[in-house]
């Protein structure tokens, strides 16, 4: 059948699909120790990249062999995240069960520390999987290149914040959807940035194969 043949339309759409498929699965799976997320994000964002640049991985293997790569710093960034990520979902708690009701000053505190730590997150990981450098200059750089590009910085994270505000402020629609980012939503919205922060990276690299 023509439909099915590897150079036809559909047949595209249907690869490329499958891809994400597997891609969020495998991302969902590795993640759910919770210390392995960042390495999982990591390898993530390996393979968006791949599919950026046209290079057809082959998602299960590459997929692995970047999670054992980024293995090593992976874990000391989320080691290093882990506190303040601790720290925030203790205050998002305490908001959510009224501990903080009245107390607008201490709310607000918590969502601008959420951004800030959703923009550094949305760049730190991408940096880890991109770049053969150190843990510091990776860290460093994840607090730097945002500043030179607010809007893709904002827009990103928004991005990979939705879930995280749908759940929190609307529950009942959000657990309606929930299959969409169950199915390959995480991993369409890596391909997203991915795709945005190439563009910002290039403008500051231009000559860089990004």
């Amino acid at each position: 059948m023509k439909l099915l043949d590897p150079d036809s339309k559909l047949y595209q759409i249907l690869s490329t699909a499958a891809s994400f498929i597997a891609l969020n699965i495998l991302w969902l799976l590795c993640s759910a120790p919770l210390l392995t997320a960042g390495v999982s994000t990591a390898a993530m964002y390996t393979i968006t990249r791949k599919m950026a640049r046209h290079e057809y991985p082959t998602v299960l293997p590459d997929f692995f062999k970047a999670f054992r790569d980024s293995f090593k710093k992976g874990m000391l960034a989320g080691l290093v995240m882990l506190f303040p990520l601790l720290l925030l979902v203790l205050y998002l708690l305490l908001g959510l069960s009224g501990g903080m009701e009245g107390n607008v000053l201490l709310r607000g505190l918590c969502w601008v520390a959420a951004a800030v730590i959703g923009v550094f997150n949305s760049y730190l990981w991408p940096l880890l999987a991109w770049y053969e450098n150190s843990l510091g200059n990776s860290l460093k750089n994840a607090v730097l290149l945002p500043l030179s590009n607010p809007f893709i910085a904002l827009t990103v994270t928004a991005l990979n914040l939705l879930p995280v505000y749908l759940l929190l402020r609307h529950t009942v629609f959000f657990l309606r959807i929930s299959f969409l980012w169950l199915v390959a939503g995480f991993a369409l919205t890596a391909f997203v940035n991915t795709q945005l922060l190439r563009l910002q990276l290039k403008q500051i690299t231009p000559d860089e194969d990004l």
